[in-house]
């Protein structure tokens, strides 16, 4: 079975190949969490999150901010099941 594994920059359809892969890995996440952008992937929060409560246990830390760690903890998890990697210098 062929598996790619480098997308070729400047290849003809590279973009939309990056798109239909990224967009199998992250299917569940997709219009709900995450954005796929032409060679990025955003984990994105929700407005309604943004509430002045905390969490329980953790003083300091509102709900909104430990969901969204929980959203991309999930990402991050998927991505690395898929095999694929992500660029510590593009996530800074």
């Amino acid at each position: 079975m062929y598996r790619p594994t480098r997308h070729v920059q400047g290849a003809t359809n590279s973009v939309s190949a990056f798109v239909r892969v990224w967009r199998k890995i992250l299917n569940v996440y997709l219009e709900s969490i995450t954005e796929i952008f032409i060679d990025n992937v955003g984990v994105k929060d929700l407005k309604s999150w943004y509430v002045e409560e905390e969490v329980e246990g953790l003083p300091g830390v509102r709900s909104f901010v430990m969901q969204h760690l929980h959203n991309l903890d999930n990402v991050i998890a998927d991505v690395e099941g898929a095999g694929a990697t992500i660029s510590r210098e593009k996530s800074n």
